[in-house]
């Protein structure tokens, strides 16, 4: 084994004693097999890399005692939300690096995702230093992924999301001219080397949430179909009273029809009856009439 381990599923890993580097030696085999899957990470008697379950018996581990050092490093115990990581001042959540959105729709999930939090911004360099390791370390070195970093029509600026100031660029060559920018102009990181790009806030790249340090991390859990929690209450009332209302219809309808049939039964077994006995009647009065002739004939032979 070896001290390096994932805490979201193998999309972002990071150093058991939070030391920060971007070297990484994944093994081919690892990198071509996508049934592969484990949160833990052993190295192979090649070198390589290789990721596997956590739980599986493996005959030991590298064991290392770093020196001491002052280099900003990922700190665990942190008040942020679970699967983000801390650095410095900020919590980072790399898993939709995998996912494609706009410009716009990437700031909006971030946003549904933690109170504060925006899509990526980069303060220096020590901070470009750790999302170039985190994307090497997940996989995804030679994506490019959206900044918080946007062409502001009102001050013909490039301006960051949180409107902190641009104190670090690392852009190709010299800062775009803004005189021949557009207001669909954003900006992207090439997770190779850092550098920062202009392209279409209309692309659908990958991206990078960040929120302040324990500010207002709270995790906040995505309405479903853009409906807020708040309504989902009422909302689950007003179903209540339309179900209810809808089987007192029905009952009413059914006993209607119910009532109407047995009115029309009991009409027609009155009538029935009126008929049968009517019947009856006359019949027994022929009987009468015949038992009476019958009876006259002897008392006249008589």
């Amino acid at each position: 084994w070896i001290g390096l381990y994932s805490r979201d599923s193998g999309i972002n890993y990071q150093w058991s004693d939070g030391s920060g580097t971007v070297y990484t030696h994944w093994d081919a085999a690892d990198d071509d097999d996508d049934f592969v899957t484990g949160e833990c990470v052993y190295m192979d008697v090649n070198g390589g890399w290789r990721r596997a379950d956590c739980e599986t018996p493996l005959p030991g581990a590298l064991c290392h005692i770093p020196p001491p050092s002052s280099k900003p490093h990922i700190c665990n115990e942190t008040p942020c939300p679970f699967t983000w990581l801390t650095f410095e001042n900020g919590c980072y959540n790399f898993e939709s690096v995998v996912e494609k959105r706009t410009f716009e729709e990437a700031r909006e999930h971030c946003k549904h995702k933690v109170k504060t939090s925006d899509v990526l911004t980069i303060e220096n360099e020590t901070e470009s230093h750790f999302v170039l390791e985190q994307l090497s370390l997940s996989g995804f070195l030679h994506h490019s992924v959206w900044l918080g970093l946007y062409f502001n029509i009102d001050t013909d600026s490039m301006d960051w999301v949180d409107g902190s100031p641009m104190d670090y660029t690392n852009w190709a060559d010299k800062g775009p001219d803004t005189k021949l920018l557009t207001a669909d102009t954003c900006v992207t990181i090439k997770g190779v080397d850092g550098v920062w790009h202009l392209s279409s806030c209309m692309e659908r790249l990958g991206f990078i949430c960040k929120a302040a340090l324990g500010v207002n991390t709270e995790v906040k859990v995505e309405p479903l179909n853009d409906v807020h929690h708040d309504a989902i209450p009422a909302a689950a009332v007003v179903v209540a009273v339309l179900i209810f209302a809808l089987l007192a219809v029905a009952m009413w309808f059914v006993y209607k029809k119910n009532s109407l049939r047995f009115r029309g039964l009991s009409t027609f077994g009155r009538a029935y009856y009126r008929q049968t006995s009517s019947q009856a009647t006359e019949s027994d009065g022929n009987v009468l009439i015949t038992d009476l002739d019958a009876y006259s004939g002897e008392e006249h032979a008589r």
